[in-house]
């Protein structure tokens, strides 16, 4: 009927089909290669990729060049002989052994770890002239040497460090300068090729050298120029692989028959360029034109060891066809190119993705763009483009039918905005489109799948979103030109749209855009880009969810919605219902009314949502705008997946999904559609070791950010010094394949179960002003898939604490601070000392000496008095006698200040006791001193002394010259923290008209009192009343 256009697109072996994009990352110069021609390619330690240039050797973690070259700026022994590499190679230590363009002389040996280079010399440790050199799979270094009548071949001692020959056969040379390939074989035979002699072996068995005819002079005559080798190698399986510049074909040469045998399963009408192995054992080969220093390629074989099969890798002929290598460590996983416009790495994936309407496009172009997937009851599946056609895929041939709809007139109908499609059991495929010609207008199309008509229903709004309710009834979400939205219903039977208004007559849906509907029972649930709504059917009613912000919309209910724009919703048989967003992943317990929200930490590949189907065990299939997950809300193992892995791409769109009834899954996205079965899909992969592969910090005292690169890939210790600010530790996960989708995490400290912190595909630290001490950070990767490694790397870091921090220093302070404290004390203690023993011994001379005089002088007063008559002379003789007795009592009274051996409270007590004695006893004055909480042996200060004792005995003389007093009560103790002297008389007291403080009086008086009273920082009270109170007061001691 013409309705039915077929679309070959048939299924290739491997499940790869005609039109699938080779996805693949490129560096070149402005990636940071140090040259774009890479002429070799070798796996180091840990992992890490080691790419020679012509202009010197590049480690790519997968993010990121490090490059070492002959460079005069940089230092030895880290600078290489040569820049232009040839090739390079494992040696038995793991380092790396580096062979430069047309240098048989010398070597290098580099050190992948600490970057350090040995260089080797060649030409003066072998006999003859070295002409070549070879490295087998165990690392040891083979180098031909020749003279003008014998070959050698001699072995690298890395131990005795020089060349101990194995070899020698006797052959005479012309040519000077001929270039010698050769490889040992595993039996122990070397093979030789050059110019001059031709392609021979050496039996080490037999030693003798067997030659072979070049296949090609066999038929031809003797004039013909021998050619160059394009291959010599011997694979996994010790075959021997021959194959001559120029000349078509790949050679077996046979130890056993002793013959060169056409390998037949390679076309032999072509040329073939090289023969790279993986290390597993396969062989891939590689023909070209064999013209010019990079020929092209034409074809790619691989032949494989499992099953001795020879594949076609030609889709990777979509990265280029100028391969100067390839390695991998399977050819059937990640490989590594070196071009010459620089390196390539892609994936060839074995996962079994078929993908329909799919173009050879980079991830930033778009191809067909799937709007609708749906299966009809035979299983057939449907597809729907955003314009113009549907699909038909029979499951059973793999064959796509193009469906183009007709408009009312039989006319082939031009449609745009599809927005989905959907299976009707009467043998309708509904769906939901634009019209072209007038954007105003939504189409909802019923195709009659058995005789191809196709029925148009016209509404005046635009198609936004649907949901089949059953048997042509559905759902339909719309909008005008000025974005007024409405909920719309179709009836099948009347053939009749109409709106949905709540139960007060109102549109809810007026203000907002409608982005998908979710029929639940009676209910449904709606999800728009202002919110997530609930309308009830039955009651008319209506909720709306937001997000929760400081400002809600009138009406609407807070939720923990991660976005308010809803693009896909899906309820599980757990009475979950979840809410794909634009900015995340919601689950909604629709019976506990808890909320959940789950990001890219979690498994997404993206915060954008497309699809969302059911797995198994309470798993999701989730589509977003960045790759595919397979989702398991509380578990470690989601899986993530993007175009290197097979899908057609890596951006998917609303309503294109579908989980069929055998279990296949059918994604669409803006580069057709992507079928899988979960369980191919699937799989586990070992995850290798996070590295270290650099560090920076800034150095304040060099005044220069600083980098370090070398010896840090195996669980690296750092100290981080006082004057090192901002330090970025970068670490990389050798999966090289997407890398820049590798997914890492970190936690700091030892304990197993703190929670990871999730860094998105970030692969830096960055500290500053961390605490002093000692951290161990521990950080684990996962592949773009989600497969999260067992082993994590931990990093030790010892961040030093400021000198003036540190235990030594402050033990040096404190031992200093103890040193300045004894000196002071010892200074002072022995300036006490001094001070008491000069005052012992000022106080020993006045006894001694001025009170002797004074003593003298009462004496001889009294003697002459008693000898004179003169009752004039007498007088002035007994004033003499009584000023002389005076004297002495005051001198007394200074010595016994002074005298250190009088600093006792018991001494201060006594001498108190004593003047009282002496003044009040004669005047027939009763006095009585009591003591309170005092320590009579504890030594007080001399000043203290002094002056609490002159202030007692000015109270004492005031109190036998002015008191009139008959009773004396004396009090000196301690109260609380305070040292008091009361100092109680039952005298007249003073006259109101003459206070204390101006009354004049011998000596030094009352206002001596307050001097003395101030030097001691006491408080004194005189009181005046039936009698004196003298109250001292003032701080213990």
């Amino acid at each position: 009927m013409g309705c039915r256009l077929l679309c070959l697109l048939l299924v290739l072996p491997g499940g790869l089909l005609v039109g699938q994009e080779f996805p693949y990352a490129y560096y070149g110069i402005s990636e940071g290669i140090s040259n774009r021609l890479v002429s070799d390619i070798e796996f180091g330690p840990k992992e890490l990729v080691w790419v020679a240039t012509g202009n010197g050797l590049n480690r790519f973690d997968g993010y990121s060049f490090l490059s070492f070259s002959s460079n005069e700026k940089i230092a030895v022994p880290y600078r290489l002989s040569q820049s232009q590499i040839k090739d390079i190679a494992r040696s038995q230590d793991d380092r790396l052994l580096l062979f430069y363009e047309d240098l048989y002389s010398s070597f290098d040996i580099f050190d992948p770890l600490s970057f350090e280079v040995e260089k080797i010399e060649v030409a003066l440790a072998v006999a003859g002239s070295p002409r070549n050199f070879f490295v087998d799979r165990a690392g040891t270094i083979y180098v031909v040497a020749k003279s003008e009548q014998f070959t050698t071949i001699s072995k690298y001692d890395y131990e005795e460090k020089n060349f101990v020959e194995v070899q020698r056969f006797n052959e005479s040379w012309h040519r000077p300068q001929v270039v010698i390939d050769f490889i040992r074989l595993a039996e122990g035979d070397f093979i030789l090729y050059d110019l001059e002699h031709g392609l021979r072996r050496w039996s080490v068995k037999d030693q003798r050298v067997i030659y072979y005819a070049n296949p090609a002079q066999l038929s031809a005559a003797s004039t013909v120029t021998p050619p160059n080798l394009s291959i010599l190698t011997q694979d996994d399986q010790l075959r021997n692989w021959i194959s001559f510049n120029g000349q078509p074909g790949v050679y077996q040469l046979s130890l056993q028959s002793d013959s060169l045998k056409l390998f037949t399963a390679l076309n032999p009408a072509y040329t073939y360029a090289n023969a790279w192995q993986d290390d597993v054992g396969n062989v891939l080969f590689n023909q070209a034109d064999n013209l010019g220093n990079f020929p092209a390629t034409k074809h790619l074989y691989c032949l494989a060891k499992k099953n001795g099969a020879l594949l076609d890798f030609s889709h990777m002929l979509a990265m280029g066809n100028y391969f100067l290598n390839i390695r991998s460590k399977d050819f059937f996983r990640t490989l590594f190119y070196g071009t010459d416009t620089g390196l390539k790495v892609a994936q060839n994936t074995t996962t079994k993705i078929d993908c329909y309407l799919s173009k050879r496009i980079s991830e930033d172009k778009r191809g067909a763009s799937m709007r609708g997937i749906c299966e009809d009851d035979s299983g057939n599946i449907y597809f729907s483009r955003e314009v113009n056609a549907w699909y038909r895929l029979d499951v059973t041939t793999n064959e796509l039918d193009t469906i183009k709809l007709q408009n009312k007139a039989g006319q082939f109908l031009a449609f745009n905005n599809c927005q989905g499609i959907w299976y009707d059991p009467h043998g309708f495929i509904w769906g939901v489109t634009g019209n072209e010609t007038d954007q105003r207008i939504g189409l909802l199309h019923r195709y009659h799948i058995a005789d191809c008509t196709n029925t148009i229903f016209e509404y005046p709004l635009s198609m936004t979103a649907y949901a089949d309710v059953g048997y042509g009834r559905c759902w339909l979400g719309g909008r005008t030109d000025d974005n007024r939205g409405a909920l719309v219903q179709f009836d099948p039977i009347s053939e009749e749209f109409s709106a949905f208004e709540d139960k007060g007559g109102n549109n809810p849906f007026a203000d907002v855009v409608i982005r998908y509907i979710l029929p639940v029972g009676e209910t449904l649930w709606i999800g728009t880009e202002q919110g997530l709504f609930f309308v009830d059917l039955l009651t008319q009613t209506w909720h709306r969810y937001v997000k929760e912000t400081p400002d809600l919309p009138a009406g609407a209910i807070a939720a923990k919605l991660s976005d308010n724009v809803v693009f896909s919703l899906y309820k599980d048989e757990r009475n979950l219902l979840w809410i794909g967003t634009l900015n995340g992943l919601c689950s909604f317990d629709l019976v506990n009314r808890n909320w959940s929200v789950y990001e890219m930490k979690d498994g997404l590949p993206s915060s954008t949502i497309a699809s969302i189907l059911p797995g198994d065990n309470g798993s999701l299939w989730v589509s977003t705008y960045n790759g595919l997950s397979y989702f398991t809300p509380k578990q470690e193992n989601s899986r993530r997946f993007f175009q290197i892995d097979g899908l057609a791409h890596n951006e998917f769109n609303r309503f294109s999904a579908l989980r069929a009834k055998n279990g296949r899954y059918y994604f669409g996205g803006v580069n057709g559609v992507s079928a899988f079965y979960p369980g191919e899909l699937l799989v586990s992969r070992d995850i290798p070791q996070v590295l270290l592969t650099s560090l920076t910090y800034f150095d304040r005292q060099q005044d220069s950010t600083i980098t370090k690169a070398a010896n840090l890939l195996d669980n690296p210790t750092f100290v981080v010094k006082t004057y090192y600010n901002h330090l970025v530790l970068n670490f990389s996960l050798p999966i090289f394949a997407s890398s820049a989708n590798n997914q890492f995490r970190y936690r700091i400290g030892e304990d197993p179960d703190q929670e990871w912190i999730y860094l998105k595909s970030d692969r830096s630290l960055h500290f500053s002003d961390v605490k002093a001490g000692e951290y161990r950070i521990y950080v684990q990767g996962a592949d773009p898939n989600g497969n999260w490694g067992n082993k994590s790397l931990m990093i030790h870091l010892i961040v030093e604490e400021v000198i003036y921090l540190r235990l030594w220093f402050l033990a040096l302070v404190f031992l200093a601070v103890i040193g300045f404290i004894y000196v002071v004390l010892r200074y002072r203690l022995d300036e006490r000392l001094r001070m008491e023993k000069l005052r012992t011994q000022l106080a020993s001379d006045l006894h001694d000496e001025v009170s002797g005089l004074l003593a003298g002088i009462s004496l001889q007063s009294e003697l002459l008095r008693s000898q004179v008559t003169d009752e004039g002379v007498g007088e002035k003789l007994q004033s003499i006698r009584q000023a002389s007795q005076r004297a002495m009592s005051k001198m007394s009274d200074v010595i016994w200040s002074i005298d250190s051996r009088r600093d006792r409270m018991a001494d201060l007590l006594d001498r108190m006791e004593e003047h009282a004695d002496e003044v009040l006893l004669p005047l027939d004055i009763r006095y009585e001193i009591k003591t309170s909480h005092l320590d009579t042996e504890k030594p007080i200060p001399a000043t203290t002394r002094q002056n609490i004792y002159f202030i007692y005995k000015e109270a004492i003389n005031n109190v036998a010259k002015h008191a009139q007093a008959s009773q004396v009560d004396i009090w000196v103790g301690n109260q609380g923290g305070f040292f008091e002297l009361r100092i109680k008389d039952n005298g007249v007291g003073v006259d109101e008209a003459h206070p204390p403080t101006t009354r004049k009086v011998k000596g030094q008086g009352l206002a001596n009192l307050r001097m003395r009273a101030q030097r001691l920082g006491a408080q004194l009270d005189i009181l005046n009343g039936q009698g004196f109170v003298i109250h001292l007061r003032m701080k213990r001691f």
